[in-house]
């Protein structure tokens, strides 16, 4: 039986007598390799970088064959997988189970990672136009649109010919997702 170590989340798994070592449980449920984009109440970023945890050992020495076995074993199977040029790993799931998997990820084929959510492609933005929300407050906006995966609003002003800033009624919405959405 291989040695696992005791700081690492992992499970073995039985696959026509050879053992596999799987790092997130999560994905033997059933049901997990489903693809959830579609429904609305699912909230879970897409996009993911992989970066070295340390200066010393490099995930770009890795093999992509190797890289390729062992990023399947974490997390299944990857909706995309890209090289970028300063040697990060972006990655894209296609479930929230991928997600969680990943998230939990510190350790790939011997090189401890560091795994976080992409900074710009898990959000998207949207501008309205609405007098009625002139008056109201940024929280009170954000509480009412919080169903709709708004993470930010901010109000658009302009400059009157005082000098002051005076508020319009433009809002500039940031989403959590890249849904698009019709109606607010």
């Amino acid at each position: 039986m291989p040695n696992i170590s005791p700081n690492t989340a992992s499970s073995l798994t039985h696959n026509k007598g050879r053992q596999t070592k799987r790092a997130c449980t999560e994905l033997e449920t059933p049901n997990s390799d489903q693809s959830d984009n579609d429904s609305p109440l699912v909230n879970y970023d897409r996009w993911y970088i992989v970066q070295d945890a340390e200066n010393d050992t490099s995930i770009t020495t890795l093999s992509s064959f190797i890289l390729e076995k062992a990023l399947k074993a974490a997390a299944g199977n990857l909706k995309t997988v890209k090289h970028l040029k300063k040697g990060d790993i972006l990655l894209e799931v296609s479930s929230e189970v991928q997600s969680r998997c990943l998230l939990k990820l510190n350790n790939l084929v011997g090189c401890p990672v560091l795994v976080t959510s992409h900074r710009t492609m898990n959000i998207s933005k949207g501008v309205i136009r609405c007098k009625d929300l002139l008056n109201c407050e940024k929280e009170e906006i954000l509480l009412k649109l919080q169903t709709q995966s708004v993470k930010d609003i901010y109000n658009i002003s302009v400059k009157t010919d005082s000098g002051d800033r005076r508020n319009t009624n433009t809002f500039t919405l940031l989403l959590s997702t890249f849904q698009q959405h019709r109606n607010f």
